[in-house]
């Protein structure tokens, strides 16, 4: 095992708790004002939302979201059982289908944003004192490894 003296290990575990706590925050917010208290829910409705035509095939939305694929599963049915999304089947591929974000997916969207917004504020962004630096190191994080510097 190497040394990882530096606090890296530390740091990574802080990382973890305060995403889970915002998290927790944040979903207990949005239940308080009447809102799915599911950020994954959020997740899927603004990925389609931001997405030609409000559709997207699943394994388009997988890589847009935080989830896992066999949650993103789950997810969809239960948007599609409420009527927020619809699946369409794909004139060019009988074996796929689209998701489409519903006029009531919009809706529920819309109805979330506000509080959701303000709600990441309070529980990220407000302790974040330097935004654009975060924000170039997450992005560091998440680019692809070919294009990582050495």
């Amino acid at each position: 095992m190497s040394g990882c003296d530096n606090g890296e290990v530390q740091l990574w575990r802080a990382f973890q708790m305060a995403q889970a706590t915002a998290i927790e925050r944040i979903e207990a917010e949005l239940e308080l004002e009447g809102l799915p208290a599911q950020l994954g829910w959020y997740d899927v409705l603004y990925a389609l939302h931001s997405a030609p035509e409000r559709s997207l095939r699943m394994r388009e939305l997988a890589p847009r979201v935080v989830v896992t694929r066999s949650w993103l599963s789950r997810v969809v049915d239960r948007l599609e059982a409420e009527g927020y999304v619809c699946r369409r089947s794909c004139p060019s591929d009988r074996r796929g289908a689209f998701v489409v974000l519903t006029d009531e997916g919009v809706a529920l969207l819309d109805r979330a944003r506000a509080s959701f917004e303000a709600a990441v504020h309070e529980h990220f962004g407000r302790h974040i004192p330097d935004l654009e630096a975060l924000r170039a190191m997450l992005a560091a994080i998440n680019a692809p490894q070919s294009e990582r510097a050495v």
